[in-house]
């Protein structure tokens, strides 16, 4: 019987000690919560200060053409394609046959025409 009683008890000290565990987890997440809610608050607040400052002739200058915003996200797209040619140009030997390697590789042709067409 006694042993019992124990087992009963140290599985109540368990359960406390794990409502208290997530007791205060929740209260961190709550203040975590309410943080964020703040910095998200003040990124909308600062963004709108800063759209009232600007008149509608400087928001039409500032923007980009749709075709120079469309040639942009194109780049921004190619961006790995680009990364991947410019490791290859780094770590090519300087000699003309690695060079003409360089060049006549169909896919970094390829990557050339789509930036020079984008471009």
């Amino acid at each position: 019987m006694g042993s019992t009683f124990w087992g009963h008890y140290e599985a109540l000290v368990e359960k406390e000690a794990t409502i208290r565990k997530a007791q205060e987890a929740m209260k961190a997440a709550r203040r975590n919560t309410m943080r964020v809610q703040k910095q998200v608050e003040a990124a909308r607040l600062s963004r709108r200060r800063s759209m009232k400052k600007m008149t509608k002739e400087e928001v039409k200058q500032k923007m980009m053409s749709p075709v120079q915003e469309r040639a942009f996200h194109q780049l921004f797209a190619m961006s790995s394609s680009i990364e991947e040619l410019l490791g290859k140009i780094r770590s090519c030997q300087a000699t003309s046959k690695d060079m003409q390697n360089l060049m006549n590789d169909p896919r970094n042709l390829r990557i050339l025409a789509e930036m020079s067409t984008t471009e």
